[in-house]
């Protein structure tokens, strides 16, 4: 459909596209010109220069709008799905409390008391996990507990607290002066 011998509306070919005052010079989104040719780009690019230069992403798809050396890369938050060539949330992926993620690691959970740990979100120092997959500070169980492998085994304490090893508890400054005088008074009489 050319109105004249160098402006055309719509081309014979469908994946080229008319280019003002050049006639069917251009290609569609999606493809690149490669001789008299227009061929498919890469999955998930928008425009690209070649099959491997990809110049625009599919942001509809969970990409950043402008690759990185060439290649789409999914969005933060995201991770690829190399089998369906997608960009997938991070909680799907690894772990329901991963924010932010590359392909098969976690590097930021999104609650304070977590840490990412590879594939997983686990409890920082200072909290345990529970049966039913929760972290709780140590310290509500155990007084003066900074680390803890348990609600009731405590593996370090507070400054100011010791730790009895046998017990899994931690005994408070105040405690300890009381210990210390018992055993003085017993040496003394």
């Amino acid at each position: 459909n050319c109105t004249s011998a160098t402006d055309c509306e719509k081309c014979i070919d469908e994946n080229r596209k008319p280019v003002p005052g050049k006639m069917c010079e251009g290609c569609n989104d999606g493809y690149y010109l490669s001789e008299e040719s227009c061929l498919t780009c890469s999955k998930n690019c928008k425009v690209c220069e070649d099959q491997t230069k990809c110049v625009k992403c599919a942001v509809e798809n969970f990409f950043e709008e402008t690759p990185v050396d060439g290649t789409c890369v999914c969005i933060e938050g995201y991770v690829y799905d190399t089998k369906t060539q997608t960009c997938d949330p991070c909680k799907d992926k690894l772990n329901e409390f991963c924010s932010l993620c590359s392909t098969e690691k976690c590097s930021v959970c999104n609650a304070e008391y977590l840490e990412a740990k590879e594939k997983d979100c686990v409890c920082k120092e200072g909290y345990y996990t529970t049966s039913w997959e929760a972290c709780v500070p140590c310290d509500r169980h155990i007084n003066g507990c900074v680390l803890c492998d348990g609600k009731d085994s405590c593996s370090k304490c507070k400054d100011g607290y010791t730790l009895n090893k046998t017990s899994g508890k931690c005994n408070g400054a105040i405690k300890m002066v009381i210990i210390m005088v018992t055993i003085a008074l017993a040496l003394l009489f």
